[in-house]
């Protein structure tokens, strides 16, 4: 009974580092705006005013897809460079828009105004907010 236990404690713990999010922010440098940061990625994830957005749709093996947006900052010219990968070498999958969103609102929880990167489940993310445009 007690290496049943054991086996069981192994796969639970197994599960929980397996859906743990690497991520790391950028240092010092431009900050963008958050709220920008959030309304752009999520209309790359989800779409906008029924147009397809940038991450909606299959993703073939490695495929990588990296949009970038100028920001309508009137003070100063600015963009937000943004990528998804796929980076499972052999099968092709559709990113579910509302992990996409989820994913790019957890990098802008973390590093705030900087931006940053996460991998999580086979997935690449990256939200990037720059001076000057596209």
């Amino acid at each position: 009974m007690k290496f049943i236990l054991a086996i069981a404690n192994i796969v639970a713990l197994g599960s929980m580092f397996s859906a743990h999010a690497e991520r790391t922010c950028y240092g010092p440098g431009y900050l963008g705006d958050s709220w920008e940061m959030s309304w752009h990625s999520q209309r790359a994830c989800e779409g906008y005013f029924g147009e397809k957005g940038a991450f909606q749709g299959v993703f073939q093996p490695n495929e990588l897809r990296r949009p970038c947006v100028d920001t309508s900052s009137i003070l100063q010219r600015s963009h937000i460079n943004m990528d998804v990968q796929n980076q499972n070498g052999a099968q092709a999958f559709d990113l579910l828009d509302t992990d996409c969103t989820k994913e790019f609102a957890d990098i802008i929880n973390y590093c705030g105004q900087v931006g940053g990167w996460s991998k999580v489940e086979g997935w690449y993310f990256r939200i990037d907010p720059n001076e000057g445009g596209c």
